[in-house]
């Protein structure tokens, strides 16, 4: 009997026993679960925090160095207007000091084409009076010539052909 009251016993105590290991399973496979849970969810912060700092990385990049290709040809659109601005500003500086370089040139041989004939006319002038001044002696040595004769011109007593 005692034989019975220890299966009665047990198969009482089993009952209970089945309980408690199906709470134990479940309290164990829920703290398991818990446990890859917690693994799982630390894993996926872990790729969040990387992809999120990846991202972050990629975007600081592109912000930096990359630029989209309008923003780009815009960029260079209005770097080569600038840059012809400004070659066409100098140009047109350099154009107008050359233009005001040969006006005064013009000026200057202007100024000398006038000093050169005002001087031209001036020899001239001394020729002609020269000329004329010959001229005038030439007369006077002919008009002298006519009007007195040989033989005054000979009692003048050598002191030169001059008539009285």
């Amino acid at each position: 009997m005692q034989r019975r009251k220890q299966k009665i016993n047990i198969l009482s105590n089993l009952v209970i026993y089945r309980r408690k290991s199906m709470i134990f399973r479940t309290i164990y496979l829920n703290m398991q679960e818990n446990k890859n849970f917690k693994r799982i969810i630390e894993k996926i912060d872990y790729f969040r925090s990387v992809s999120l700092k990846k991202k972050a990385i990629k975007l600081l990049k592109s912000i930096t160095l990359f630029q989209g290709n309008k923003e780009y040809e815009e960029k260079i659109k209005s770097r080569t207007e600038n840059l012809l601005f400004k070659y066409k500003d100098s140009m047109k500086k350099q154009e107008d000091d050359l233009l005001f370089l040969i006006q005064q040139a013009e000026e200057k041989l202007k100024h000398e084409n006038r000093k050169k004939i005002q001087a031209k006319l001036a020899l001239d002038q001394m020729v002609l009076r020269g000329v004329s001044a010959l001229n005038m002696q030439a007369i006077s040595l002919s008009q002298n010539s006519l009007n007195c004769n040989i033989f005054k011109m000979i009692n003048l007593n050598f002191d030169g052909f001059r008539c009285l």
